[in-house]
This record gives structure tokens, sequence and C-alpha cells, in this order.
């Protein structure tokens, strides 16, 4: 009857509903209401069976009116069967809740194994799949290129297996790029055939359901993840799939930062090795620039000593390229009979003689196209003697390769070259008296001709005054 089940389910460790004490009365105790409640329960018992009830029976119905004994056994018979659901929907949400804490906890394993972005997604997509006992999907990560952000798939599972695909999609294209926007998670149940294909690329089979995630940290989107199933998603599971997706963002992010410390750790330790590799090479280059400073030092004081010698040695001076005199030193001063200070910016064509063959135009314009100009100057002195100089003009230039300067080093070859002159009039003088000699030698060559052509004749005469005497020898003998 109508009091059996609230009977079987009031046993003696369980508390009365006080909306049931409100119906039947309050009493001392429990075990005075259920007895109550059995007698009650046996009247009615005997009165649906057609039993004569007793007085004692007749005494206690009257207790409980027909009508309101029936409005409240249906209104406890209405209670029982809420509890019943309420039961069966408390099991349903403690195994939802179980169902949802081992998940978490089998992800966290999942999360904590991961090494690098790929193995990550791989991961944690096929583990999501596998547990949410659906059919494919892919996770997606907004990367950046030449300041443009796009949507590059990094894991793909459909039907339990894993696929490859190398996809990149504009971050604000389709539904992801509304779940980007939005940050929210979209779940769709009305999806065309072709969805999958054009606009996520998971598959070719049409799904059920579709739900799409964003895989946010601190309010940063770091990409999404597209599920697909053939049975539809309870709210349980989508709001556990939001959850897991919060710890795969945690986990990316944390990765990324890893991957980017490493990476800068990588850069770090290969710009300390560059720098001790720089080091050494630069404690190498100070060794050898401080030998070569030695060895130039050197070379200076020799080049130094050289310069002396020449100066010592040989007449210098410097003009710029108007042709005056900057510097000079004393042999030129001594040399020309004139003071320093007489000589400074005069024009290189005031020292010249007449007999002097080069300008200074065309001792420039010789520099202009060589390194160096060789010449046989000569100058004159204060006293306007012939000085004879051989020296070289070289020119000093800027960085621009331009003649700034010209500097001449030479020696006097006075001497040497009158000389030279004194040898060749000397030279001149003899070849006049050769010439001469050679003339009388001919003339006396000619004369002994003559005089051998009148040795001739005169033997010939002397040859025939003979013949004439034997002749006449001959005619006085006979």
């Amino acid at each position: 009857m109508f009091f059996v089940g609230w009977k079987n389910r009031h046993s003696k460790n369980q508390s009365i509903d006080p909306k049931v004490l409100e119906i039947i009365g309050k009493n001392d105790s429990r075990e005075s209401v259920l007895n109550l409640v059995n007698e009650v329960d046996e009247n009615l018992n005997s009165i649906v069976n057609g039993t004569v009830l007793t007085t004692e029976q007749e005494k206690h119905l009257q207790k409980f009116p027909k009508i309101t004994i029936q409005s409240k056994v249906l209104a406890i018979d209405q209670k029982i069967k809420q509890a019943e659901v309420a039961a069966k929907n408390r099991a349903i949400e403690d195994e939802q809740r179980r169902w949802v804490s081992d998940g978490m906890a089998k992800f966290a394993e999942i999360l904590q194994n991961a090494n690098d972005i790929e193995q990550l997604a791989d991961n944690a997509l096929h583990g999501l799949i596998k547990y949410l006992n659906i059919n494919q999907g892919g996770l997606f990560l907004i990367e950046e290129e030449n300041d443009a952000k796009y949507l590059v798939l990094k894991s793909m599972y459909a039907y339990n297996r894993k696929k490859y695909a190398n996809k990149r999609f504009e971050i604000h294209e389709g539904l992801t790029g509304m779940c980007i926007l939005e940050k929210q998670s979209i779940y769709m149940t009305d999806i065309p055939n072709n969805y999958i294909e054009i606009t996520s690329g998971l598959g070719d089979a049409p799904p059920g359901c579709l739900l799409i995630v964003p895989l946010k940290f601190d309010d940063e989107i770091l990409g999404v993840m597209e599920l697909a199933s053939f049975h539809e998603l309870q709210k349980y599971e989508i709001e556990f799939t939001e959850k897991v997706a919060e710890n795969i963002s945690g986990t990316i992010r944390n990765t990324l930062i890893g991957v980017r410390t490493r990476a800068l750790l990588e850069q770090s330790q290969q710009k300390t090795e560059e720098l001790q590799a720089q080091e050494e090479e630069m404690r190498q280059n100070i060794e050898e620039l401080q030998a070569t400073q030695e060895e130039a030092a050197r070379r200076e004081a020799e080049m130094e000593g050289q310069l002396e010698a020449i100066n010592q040695n040989n007449i210098m001076f410097e003009m710029n390229i108007s042709g005056r005199i900057d510097s000079l030193n004393d042999n030129l001063c001594t040399l020309l009979q004139y003071h320093k200070p007489d000589l400074m910016s005069t024009k290189y064509d005031e020292l010249r003689h007449v007999n002097d063959t080069n300008s200074f135009d065309e001792i420039f314009n010789g520099l202009q196209s060589s390194r160096k100009f060789v010449a046989y100057p000569v100058w004159k002195d204060k006293e306007e003697n012939e000085v004879f100089i051989s020296g070289t003009f070289a020119p000093i230039m800027n960085k621009n390769g331009e003649i700034v300067k010209i500097l001449f080093i030479g020696y006097d070859i006075s001497s040497v070259r009158k000389l030279e002159l004194e040898t060749q009039k000397l030279a001149e003088e003899v070849n006049e008296q050769k010439e001469l000699v050679e003339f009388t030698k001919e003339e006396m060559e000619a004369t002994r001709d003559q005089y051998d052509m009148m040795f001739d004749e005169m033997e010939d005469k002397e040859k025939g005054y003979v013949k004439k005497i034997e002749e006449l020898e001959k005619k006085q003998l006979v």
C-alpha cells in the first residue's frame, strides 16, 4: 500500500521527514510514529480487503478523515518519488564528479610528461579524445610571423589515430576566429556535412556535434581546440573540457616560457662561448698587437735613424700644391747659401737655373699618374752659380687619394756633374785632336802616295837611262 515504501525507506538509522511529521502529527519518539503508521496501514488494508474493522481500528481511523488520509498519502508518495529521483540524480552527479576528478588527475599526469609543445599538444589532444570517447579533434596554437598572427595546427587525431597535416589559418577565420575573439567556447549540434573539411580540416565524416574551446591563460588566448563527436556532449563533459583547456593553456604557457628560457640560456651560453672566444682572440690580438707595436717601435726607431741619416746626408724639403716650400732642412740652406727664413714660402721655380729642364707644373703633372718623379734639376745658389741635384719628387696624399704635399729627397751632384762636364769637354777636345790627327794622317798618306809615284817614275826614268847607257855602250863597242 501507500505506506509500504515509506516504511521501508525509514529504517531505524534514518530520520523522519519533517513534512511527514507535519502530516501525521508530531509524537514523542520515532518508535511511536512508526507504530502509528503501521496501525493506519493495517486499517487501510482491512478496508481494501472488505474486512470488518474492530472498535479499536475505527477509533484510529476516526483520527484521519478519509479525504485527508488519501491526500496525505498521495503527498507522501509524491515526496517519496521525488526523493528517489533526487537520490538517483545525486548518484549520477556523484558519478560525474568522480569522472571529472579522475579525468583532472589523469590530465595532470599527462601534462607533466611533455617536454615540448608538439609532444604536449599530441598527448593532451589524444588523451582528451580518448577520455571523452569522441571521434576527432585538432589543437591549434597562435604563432606570429612578420608581425602577423596565424593559427597553426599542432596536433590532429581522428578515430584514435594521429593525422599529419600542415595547416595554417588566419586568426580571425571561421568559428575558431569567433571563439578567439569572444574568448568563449562554442558548442554546435546542427553542423553541415562538409563543415569539418572546409573550416577545420579535421576529417571527412560529418560529426553530430562540434565543440570549440579557447586555450586561455590569464585572459590571453594561446590557441583553440576543436573537438568533433558522433554523439552529443553533456554539460559536465563540456565544463570538464573547458577546465582541461585551462590546464593545457597553463602548461603551454609554462612550456613556451621554458622553451624561451632554454633558448635564451642557449643564446646566453653561445654568447658566453663567443665572448670567451672573442676574449681569447682579443688576448691573442693584444699579444700580436703588442708584438706589432714593439716591431713598429723598432721599425720607427730604425726609420727615424734612417730619416735622420737621410736628413744629414741629403737635401729634403716639402712644398704645397702651389709649389711653395713649407719646410726644408739645413742642407738645402747650406747648399744654396741662404738662411732658412729666406727660403721658406719660396716658389720652387724661383730656385731653378736657366739651364733647368723641369718646371713645377711638369713635376706636378708627372706625379698625377705616377708615385714618383725622378729628376736631375739644376738650381742656382745665391751667387747665381749652377747647382746640380739628383733626386726624387714623391706625392703626399690624403685619404681620398688627392695630392696635398710634395716631398723632395736628393743630393748634390755638382762636383760630379762638373767633372762630367770637364770630362765631356776634354773628350770633345780629344775628339778634335783625333780628327786633326786623322786628317793629318790622311794628308800624309796622300803625300806618301805621291812620293811613291815619284819614286816609281824616277825608277822608270832610271831604268830608261840605264837602258840608253847600255845601248850607247853597245853602239860604242860596235
